[in-house]
């Protein structure tokens, strides 16, 4: 008689790397009076009132610093908006005198991720809402800045 066989297949000698980690997104955003970040499902920015949030993070204010800061008074928005450069402003104006834009709100959420074992945040300029259109998300960048990216 013979001796019974392993049912284990012999190791793959493939050659085709692993599918990457998928990533995992999250929302951190600020309800009107809350102190603290809330954490949810990146589903929830479509049911999101922009009338009820507050920005995500605070813009630094300090002597020295190169952009100009401030506050926008914008009437779609009914409230005032901050803003961390003149190129943020000046884009907030032509929201407020763009007739398909319903809404906008400045630094509305945070986005975080994993990779590895590093966890990374971003937070958007602006969020504009158009009536029966969806959602916008813009990030500002002056045209001599380098965007960086990652090269794989």
């Amino acid at each position: 008689m013979t001796a019974a066989r392993d049912a284990t297949p012999p190791p793959s000698t493939s050659t085709t790397p692993p599918p990457p980690p998928e990533r995992v997104f999250s929302l951190l955003y600020r309800p009107s009076g809350a102190l603290e970040l809330l954490r949810a499902d990146v589903a929830l920015l479509r049911s999101l009132t922009l009338f009820d949030l507050e920005p995500a993070r605070d813009i630094p204010n300090y002597h020295g610093q190169p952009n100009r800061i401030g506050w926008y008074a914008s009437t779609k928005a009914g409230t005032h908006l901050r803003f961390e450069s003149g190129l943020e402003r000046l884009r907030m104006q032509f929201l407020d005198f763009d007739p398909e834009v319903a809404t906008f709100a400045s630094q509305p959420f945070t986005l975080e991720w994993t990779e590895g074992d590093k966890v990374y945040r971003y937070t958007p300029d602006l969020l504009i809402v158009r009536a029966g259109r969806p959602r916008v998300v813009v990030n500002l960048k002056r045209a001599c800045q380098k965007i960086a990216q990652k090269v794989s």
